[in-house]
């Protein structure tokens, strides 16, 4: 049994990072996070991911904000987020005009964050907010890329952690960063790197992907899971494989004969 909330793994491109010894650039001695929030269909788990999260990053005395991008649900999520405002100016609410998917709400979401490190969750509480104080200690530490690794996964193995297993290992063929769990939804990563990523011209389809391939160093720490209580993924079997065998294709057609 693995315990959760700490460094299993770094991965990095440099060697002088090797020790995660130095400070990522635009990292301060206490961070400002931004939380982002991809959000579609997910009424039902807002209010409770919203009162964990605030009452995580309260506890850990980190200063926050939280951005949550409505990504053209069809259910009452909208209502619902604009009811969450502090009065502190601690929340905002995106509401994209369509379905655009989650990597562009993810994005949307970080056009308008301004802390030092952001994070990004899933909306449905399969992800546990109490993660992330761990993931923002080790990019404290020197990662400029830490993502979760879901342990005990609640969910089903023939539709979900099977494809899932797959998807890892071709992924990580494709691109040549072998994370452990590349559908991981709770990660964090530097502004600095978020910029950089933010940047590009188009803006990458899958920012994840992306982040590893730009990061100086990856940290993978083992996170929490839990069932899914509300409503459903999105992201099938079919969906998921078609998703890194498309990668794997496009990543070989990239490569230089």
């Amino acid at each position: 049994m693995y315990e959760l909330s700490i460094l299993t793994t770094c991965i990095c491109h440099k060697e002088s990072d090797l020790g995660l010894s130095r400070r990522p650039m635009g990292v301060p001695d206490n961070p400002t996070l931004s939380i982002t929030v991809p959000v579609y269909n997910n009424a039902a788990s807002l209010a409770q991911l919203h009162e964990r999260l605030v009452s995580t990053l309260r506890t850990a005395g980190l200063e926050y904000e939280i951005i949550y991008a409505n990504d053209g649900s069809t259910d009452n999520s909208y209502e619902v987020l604009t009811g969450l405002h502090d009065g502190e100016g601690r929340v905002k609410v995106l509401d994209l005009v369509k379905n655009y998917g989650q990597s562009a709400a993810i994005l949307a979401a970080i056009s308008k964050a301004n802390g030092d490190i952001i994070i990004t969750i899933d909306a449905d509480l399969q992800n546990h907010p109490e993660d992330i104080p761990s993931l923002v200690a080790a990019i404290r530490n020197g990662a400029d890329f830490a993502c979760g690794v879901r342990l005990n996964r609640r969910d089903s193995l023939f539709t979900r952690r099977g494809p899932s297993w797959l998807v890892n290992r071709l992924v990580g063929h494709a691109l040549g960063v072998n994370l452990r769990d590349w559908g991981c939804g709770l990660n964090a990563v530097t502004s600095v790197l978020a910029m950089e990523i933010f940047a590009q011209n188009p803006p990458p389809a899958l920012p994840k992907a992306e982040a590893a391939l730009m990061a100086s160093c990856i940290a993978q720490i083992q996170v929490g899971h839990s069932e899914r209580e509300h409503g459903r993924s999105e992201y099938t079997a079919w969906r998921l494989l078609c998703f890194s065998t498309g990668l794997t294709w496009s990543n070989s057609l990239a490569q230089p004969s």
